[in-house]
């Protein structure tokens, strides 16, 4: 049997995992979404409600451990197996229960049906640069089959203009034209908050349906 090319991708990442090839790893969550998110939730729209987030391209779980002690409900959602038993590893040496968050091995780009609109938050942060341009589309509407009416993407999205990758090159028109529409832009700036290295490129995007 042939592999899919997106079984081949899947393979990809987990090497690198494997190898310890996660240049892009901080080792902790966000700091754009450290400095954002909190802040992001008090308004109106969010509060007094339960809240169920999906973390997207999650790796080792750093950004959805944080996203789960803000008393989210949270499930991320990687392709690489090494990946998630890290992050299930990583979250239980947290003490963080499983009832708050748990991992899920599954593929961005072929949504099972069963998580369809089951989520009103969809928190991503270096996922989209990784997807091939040619699929960026598949992504938007994955994304979208996450969201349950009036849910919201929260992106950190890594704009540069660099050849080959991943990271791939990705601009704010580039996104701004894939998500408006299926999605409404509610806000999208450049963050102060981004590590050296990423300084000046990293924007927030949010989008709602």
């Amino acid at each position: 049997m042939v592999d899919r090319p997106q079984n081949l991708a899947a393979q990809h990442w987990n090497q690198r995992y494997g190898d310890q090839n996660t240049g892009w790893d901080l080792n902790q969550p966000s700091p754009v979404l450290k400095a954002f998110l909190p802040d992001y939730l008090k308004q109106e729209a969010f509060v007094g409600r339960s809240l169920r987030a999906a973390v997207i391209g999650c790796g080792r779980g750093h950004d959805a451990r944080f996203v789960a002690n803000l008393g989210i409900e949270t499930v991320g959602f990687d392709f690489a197996p090494l990946a998630i038993a890290a992050a299930r590893d990583l979250a239980q040496s947290a003490g963080i229960s499983p009832t708050q968050l748990r991992f899920e091995e599954m593929d961005i780009l072929a949504i099972a049906p069963h998580w369809h609109e089951k989520f009103d938050l969809v928190i991503e942060h270096t996922c989209f640069c990784a997807i091939p341009p040619e699929r960026r589309p598949d992504y938007v509407t994955s994304v979208r089959s996450l969201l349950q009416p009036n849910g919201r993407l929260v992106g950190i999205f890594f704009t540069h203009n660099r050849s080959g990758g991943p990271p791939f090159s990705c601009t704010e028109t580039e996104v701004l034209d894939l998500f408006t529409p299926p999605f409404r832009r509610e806000r999208w700036h450049v963050s102060q908050h981004s590590i050296a290295r990423r300084k000046g490129e990293e924007c927030i995007g949010i989008f709602q349906i």
